[in-house]
């Protein structure tokens, strides 16, 4: 959005604001990140205590779980954020009250304009791939690296020292 919309010529005096501003956007982003992925978190924190046996037995649905989850915060994430950009494309601002004003006007005439003013199709194609690609890299990092038996007492020290 910042290199679709910025006026970058005047902006070259502000470099600093700029630079602030996305440190406090990284900041909130990460706040937000934090609080979405801390069920998880606690999850296999709980899970690094228990015993090998124990963990062992109860591995293979927490695993299943974990992605689930993952998968699902990554795309509401996905889909927000593409809901705000063509919000903004419209409105000139970000999500607001504004958004459920869509109740009180004919809902399937603005899901009508929706579907013909943007391109709903390419929109879901991106979804799509995204989703795809968030499911192969939690699969890779959920089944071969983070529950690695080898790896997973250097997780289990890592996730004590977080805490």
């Amino acid at each position: 959005m910042f290199f679709k919309y910025a006026d970058f010529i005047h902006l070259k005096n502000y470099k600093s604001d700029i630079v602030k501003a996305f440190y406090v956007g990284g900041k909130f982003d990460t706040s937000v990140s934090f609080y979405a992925l801390s069920p998880a978190f606690i999850g296999i924190l709980v899970l690094s205590f228990l015993s090998r046996y124990k963990r062992s037995q109860y591995q293979s649905g927490i695993k299943k779980v974990l992605h689930s989850y993952l998968l699902f915060v990554t795309s509401i994430f996905l889909i927000f954020e593409l809901i705000d950009y063509f919000f903004f494309e419209y409105f000139q601002t970000h999500i607001n009250a504004v958004i459920f004003g869509i109740k009180e006007d004919k809902t399937t005439a603005v899901i009508t304009s929706i579907w013909t003013d943007y391109p709903m199709i390419k929109v879901l194609v991106i979804i799509i791939l995204a989703v795809y690609l968030f499911h192969r890299i939690y699969k890779y990092l959920i089944y071969d690296k983070i529950f690695n038996p080898i790896n997973f007492r250097r997780y289990n020290l890592s996730a004590l020292v977080l805490c």
